[in-house]
């Protein structure tokens, strides 16, 4: 078993040389013309080739960079040492796209720590991502501004959520300057990118939730399923477009993938044997999700009528987000901005998803919320963690003053 080992980090070494050292022949620009803040988020405006960008971050998160890895392996969330946890590091490092290949390498170059610690940081984020998440989608015919909406909680296990929330929230904003990409921002703690959340100059959000409570397993080939999402971001312009990527291009682990853009709104079941279009539910202008399958996508999934939820409440957190909508439309007859954000944050404990409560220890915990209109490319975000004093504040970015 530990000659196995050996031979799986010998590969993954080889595979790792095979790609050069992802140094950039363009200097890229000092720290100070890429970072910035506004309240408690860290926003990284990077540009370039995608080793150019990734040196960029890696220049601008280093210390973070370290500090997490260490909060990483401390908190025991993933075993690197595992030879099962080996054998999916070399999946993932091989099936990984090239644009994310030449990023990492940019953050090694650019943070100046080794390449290996970069892709255990990489890879540990979604190796350890088994969380919950919950998210509404409304339609212009709901929404009192006359546009489509979505609105999020990003959930993460409590291990998970005990590492990121030590550390700034950050916003990526990519201005790829290699043909035939669209621009691109993810919303993630350190280096967990691709996100669970990204949004392309289109338009186009994409919000991915983990499926794994309907249909469990991993499917090395691909094993990096966030590309997949980024992949659409990166290269599609419409909703359809993106759809249609989603169904024939399957994840590594099963997932939902929420994509509201100015036209429609619409989301993807998708396990790694087969995906479909899912059914919107509970309206034809209201889509709820959290982590189980609407649709009948594979055999012996588990549903939303599962009597026994696991640690992500998905059942929970469903029917109160439904209860909590529906009370909402019965009463006022739409939705506004501030009711979406109302509803995405009120408690579990107050019958709704949102969960950040430290003495709670069977639940996962809510990280950052997320409203975004598509039309006009508003972005808010909530965000309590980074050890910042900002509780209780939505910050509202502009993304067309980020895209150009």
């Amino acid at each position: 078993m530990k000659f196995l080992k050996y031979i799986l980090f010998f590969v993954l070494n080889l595979l790792i040389l095979s790609c050069g050292s992802g140094s950039s022949n363009t200097p890229p620009p000092s720290t100070s013309s890429v970072q910035s803040s506004i309240n408690n988020l860290v926003i990284l405006n990077l540009s370039g080739s995608f080793t150019t960008m990734g040196y960029q971050y890696g220049q601008a998160e280093q210390a973070n960079l370290n500090s997490y890895y260490k909060a990483l392996l401390s908190s025991g969330a993933v075993d690197f040492n595992d030879l099962s946890t080996q054998i999916l590091m070399a999946a993932f490092y091989s099936e990984t796209s090239p644009q994310f290949k030449d990023f990492l390498n940019g953050v090694a170059a650019g943070s100046n720590i080794p390449f290996l610690n970069i892709l255990e940081i990489a890879a540990g984020n979604y190796l350890s991502f088994l969380g919950g998440c919950s998210a509404i989608m409304t339609d212009r015919t709901l929404n009192q501004n006359g546009h489509n909406a979505i609105i999020r909680n990003y959930d993460p296990t409590i291990v998970m959520w005990q590492v990121q929330n030590a550390f700034p929230l950050i916003v990526t904003i990519m201005h790829p300057t290699e043909s035939g990409f669209n621009q691109l921002v993810s919303i993630s703690s350190i280096l967990m990118l691709p996100a669970a959340t990204v949004i392309n100059n289109q338009g186009i959000l994409a919000e991915i939730n983990n499926g794994m409570s309907s249909a469990p397993g991993i499917d090395p080939k691909n094993l990096y399923n966030g590309m997949v999402v980024t992949q659409a971001a990166l290269n599609l312009g419409t909703e359809s477009g993106f759809q249609n990527y989603l169904l024939t291009n399957l994840p590594s682990t099963s997932m939902i993938v929420g994509i509201a853009g100015p036209n429609s709104i619409s989301y993807v079941e998708a396990a790694t044997s087969k995906a479909m279009l899912g059914t919107n539910i509970p309206s034809e202008s209201m889509i709820i999700y959290t982590n189980l399958f609407h649709d009948q996508v594979v055999e012996n999934q588990k549903s939303y009528t599962l009597e026994s939820d696991t640690t992500s409440q998905a059942v929970l957190r469903y029917n109160n987000l439904v209860n909590l909508a529906e009370n909402e439309i019965n009463q006022t007859g739409s939705f506004s901005e501030n009711s979406l954000k109302n509803i995405i944050t009120t408690p579990i404990s107050a019958g709704g998803a949102f969960e950040n409560s430290t003495t709670t220890s069977n639940i996962d915990r809510t990280l950052y919320s997320v409203y975004y209109d598509p039309v006009t490319e508003k972005l808010s975000i909530y965000y309590a963690g980074g050890n910042s004093q900002s509780v209780g504040i939505w910050t509202d970015l502009d993304l067309t003053q980020y895209f150009n």
